[in-house]
């Protein structure tokens, strides 16, 4: 998604996201296998943002 993005617009806008790297499609892929195991047995009704600590 931001592979077009000049390489200094790139680092700066990291430098916005509080763990200070860009998310990865394994990031989201770990989210969906915890949801899928029996370790979320008892998480119901919630919004998960895989996000970075960057809310908008």
């Amino acid at each position: 998604m931001t592979d077009k993005l000049p390489d200094d617009v790139r680092k700066a806008w990291v430098k916005t996201i509080p763990l200070r790297r860009e998310g990865q499609a394994e990031d989201v892929a770990n989210t969906c296998i915890y949801l899928a195991s029996d370790l979320s047995g008892y998480v119901t009704g919630q919004v998960i943002s895989v996000c970075g600590g960057m809310h908008t």
